[in-house]
């Protein structure tokens, strides 16, 4: 009988990522289009914080993950669990934004079929290969932390998170430059340590620890306090402070209407439900759609939201139709036939931080042999 996977849905998180996910894309069909290509005619609507959804995702996977992690008893639970969340749902969206560019050439972007092939990888652009879609790099980072969560949770870190989760953010401050110097840390193991955006995933981690262990847990302010500091300086600035703060009310606020679920709206459940394929479908293919829809005559408010209605049935689609279908087909055949590789934990390490090294090196190498 196989480990039974953990479920992790919460549906106020997930109305939270459905926050973050719509806010990501009106910045992208407002604010970023116009940097990018101009509209015709302003639209008069401009949403210059969206971009900081991104962040709130990290926060949320910080909270998440650490859950999940502390709900597996096997290696293979969380493989398997993670697996099936993002790669096929990603999958699809590569494949379906690489086939509009295509059909379009309205953006341009000329990927050839190595490159759309090397994104399936979802480290592409560390191994040095352009993005079907911009908003991709952000499952690199995703799945470096899933890496060194992963690898914590294998030396039983989990136990007593604090001294590692320091060390993360001891290093993310000394790269992101405290007190007028910093560590002059490679960009490549910056980017695979993911020294710019752990102060964010730390957060998330922190609140988990508050939500599942409460008043036993001591250091957790500490800890809140810490990464908050964290995001000041990386980001240089005090703005980003108040929106840290803003992600720990926002995620707060879901955990306590998560036990009331059934008062949210039934939209707001459906777009946290189609979070993960919005984000990755919304933005080429929107600005392909407001392209075209200018030059047929629309303006920019018409346009916009022409894209919005297209990503969101793309988005109903792919959950409908991939993601949920191939979820559960892989988690059925793992509880009817789990893998059963004959590996200790420590055999499990050895993998963790062989990827890693194997990853590291190949970012180096690949982009000379392809030049």
């Amino acid at each position: 009988m196989s480990t039974p996977l953990p479920s992790t849905r919460l549906t106020g998180i997930d109305a939270l990522r459905g926050l973050a996910a719509i806010s990501v894309v009106f910045y992208h069909y407002t604010t970023r289009y116009q940097q990018k290509f101009g509209f015709a005619e302003p639209p008069g609507i401009e949403f210059p914080f969206g971009h900081l959804g991104v962040n709130l995702f990290f926060v949320i996977s910080g909270f998440v993950i650490f859950m999940t992690l502390e709900r597996i008893r096997r290696p293979e639970d969380f493989m398997v669990s993670r697996f099936s969340r993002l790669f096929p749902t990603f999958w699809a969206a590569v494949l379906l934004t690489a086939c509009v560019e295509a059909l379009s050439q309205a953006l341009g972007s000329g990927l050839s079929l190595p490159h759309i092939a090397a994104n399936l990888l979802m480290v592409h652009e560390f191994l040095g290969f352009p993005s079907v879609d911009g908003v991709y790099w952000t499952l690199q980072v995703e799945l470096f932390f899933y890496l060194w969560m992963f690898t914590l949770w294998l030396i039983g870190g989990l136990q007593r998170p604090y001294p590692w989760l320091g060390l993360w953010l001891l290093l993310s401050l000394a790269q992101g430059g405290v007190a007028g110097w910093s560590l002059p840390i490679p960009y490549r193991l910056a980017q695979l340590w993911l020294l710019p955006q752990i102060p964010f995933f730390v957060l998330g981690m922190a609140m988990y620890l508050q939500h599942s262990r409460g008043a036993a847990e001591r250091f957790g302010p500490f800890a809140l306090g810490i990464a908050a500091l964290a995001v000041i300086y990386i980001s240089q600035g005090s703005e980003l402070l108040a929106w840290a703060i803003s992600f720990l009310v926002l995620l707060q606020l879901a955990l306590r209407i998560n036990a009331r679920a059934e008062r949210l709206a039934r939209p707001v459940i459906w777009l946290g439900a189609v979070s993960y394929p919005l984000y990755l479908l919304h933005q080429n293919i929107g600005y392909t759609v407001i392209h075209f829809s200018q030059q047929w005559g629309a303006n920019a408010l018409i346009a916009g939201l022409l894209a919005l209605l297209v990503a969101l049935l793309l988005a109903g689609g792919v959950h409908r139709l991939v993601e949920l279908p191939a979820m559960d087909a892989i988690r059925r055949a793992y509880k009817a036939k789990p893998l059963a590789l004959p590996l200790n934990r420590w055999h499990w390490l050895g993998l963790a931080l062989g990827l890693a090294i194997g990853l590291l090196a190949l970012s180096f190498a690949l982009p000379r042999l392809f030049a």
